[in-house]
C-alpha cells in the first residue's frame, strides 16, 4: 500500500518500507545481539549499558567485507596469503612492519586455514622477523596474540610459534609448543623470572587456534586453546620488547635462537593486537580471515 494523502491540510494514512543495511557479528552471544545493536554505525550495547562493546565483536555489513572495531590497535597482522613457494611476507597491519627471513622460510597452498596458502616453517633455521618498532611494545596494555597452527608430526623439542622480543635483556610475550605437544605461553626476557601457563596437549596434522591475552587491570595473563581457556595466572612482569618474530623460540638462559626452537609446520592469520585483550570468556573460534580494517 502506498501514501494516501486526504483533508485539507493533507494528512497521509499507509507505510513507507526501506532497505537499511543488515549486519552479522561474529564472537557475540545470542543474548548480547539485540536490537540495541546499530546496524550503521556497529555500535553494541556497551557504551552506557549492559552487555558487549564493539572492541568484542567484528562486524560485517551486507555488501562489504568484514571491519574490526579494534583495527587501530592492530599492530601485526600476517595473512600468508601469495603464490606459493613465495619467500615474502606482508604485514597487514597499520605499522605496515617489514619482516625479513631468516632460512628460507616459504608461502605454502599445501595446508591453510583462509585464504588458500599458509607459512610454511621447517627446522634448523626457519623464521620470520620484523626489526624494532615502538609499536610493538606491549608495555602496560592489554594485548591479544593469536595464530592459527597446523604442528607436523614431524616436528620435534620445542616449536616457537611467535611473539614479541628477541635476545636477554627486553622482556617479550610468546607462544610455542613443546615436545610433549603442549602449548605454553610466557612472559620473559631469555634470562630471569618468567610467568608461563603450559595447557594440555594439542593434536599435530590439524589447525589449532591458540590465542594469548593480558589484562592489565588484573595483571592477567590467559592462554586459549581453540576458544577454550587453557589456565590463567598473574605477573608483574612488563613486556616491553620491541621485535615481532614468527616461527622462532629464544632460549631463556642465553637469549639466544636454539637449534631446537624454530617451528616446524604451517602458521596463519598470525596476529597481535595492542590495547585489547580479545577474549575474556570462551568464545567459537575465528570462522574467517582476521579484517584488514
Amino acid at each position: 500500500m502506498g501514501l494516501v494523502f486526504t483533508g485539507n491540510p493533507p494528512t497521509f494514512s499507509g507505510e513507507i518500507t526501506a532497505e537499511v543495511p543488515t549486519a552479522t557479528y561474529s564472537g557475540i552471544s545470542s543474548d548480547d545481539a539485540s536490537t540495541s545493536i546499530n546496524p550503521y554505525t556497529g555500535q553494541g550495547p556497551g557504551a552506557g549499558g549492559a552487555g558487549q562493546t564493539t572492541s568484542e565483536i567484528e562486524v560485517e555489513r551486507a555488501g562489504g567485507p568484514p571491519t574490526d572495531p579494534d583495527f587501530t590497535g592492530v599492530v601485526a597482522l600476517l595473512h600468508f596469503d601469495a603464490a606459493d613457494g613465495s619467500t615474502v611476507f606482508t604485514d597487514s597491519s597499520n605499522t605496515g612492519l617489514n619482516f625479513v627471513n631468516a632460512g628460507t622460510p616459504t608461502i605454502s597452498t599445501d595446508e591453510s586455514q583462509f585464504g588458500g596458502s599458509s607459512g610454511l616453517f621447517i627446522k634448523p633455521g626457519e623464521a620470520t622477523r620484523a626489526d624494532a618498532d615502538a609499536a610493538l611494545s606491549l608495555s602496560d596494555t592489554d594485548f591479544t596474540i593469536e595464530a592459527w597452527v597446523f604442528y607436523l608430526t614431524s616436528a620435534v623439542g620445542t616449536n616457537g610459534i611467535g611473539g614479541t622480543g628477541t635476545l636477554q635483556g627486553s622482556f617479550g610475550a610468546w607462544m610455542r609448543i613443546l615436545s610433549n605437544n603442549t602449548v605454553q605461553i610466557f612472559i620473559g626476557r631469555g634470562i630471569g623470572p618468567t610467568a608461563v601457563i603450559t595447557s594440555a596437549a594439542i593434536s599435530r596434522d590439524t589447525w589449532t587456534h591458540i590465542a594469548f591475552t593480558f589484562v592489565t587491570a588484573t595483571d592477567t595473563m590467559e592462554l586459549w586453546i581453540d576458544g577454550v581457556s587453557a589456565g590463567t595466572t598473574t605477573t608483574t612482569l612488563d613486556p616491553v620488547a620491541t621485535n615481532c618474530v614468527i616461527g622462532r623460540q629464544y632460549s631463556e638462559t642465553s637469549g639466544q635462537a636454539l637449534t631446537d626452537g624454530d617451528f616446524e609446520g604451517y602458521i596463519d592469520d598470525f596476529r597481535i593486537t595492542k590495547g585489547v585483550a580479545r577474549y575474556t570468556e570462551n568464545f567459537t573460534p575465528p570462522t574467517e580471515a582476521f579484517p584488514d580494517e
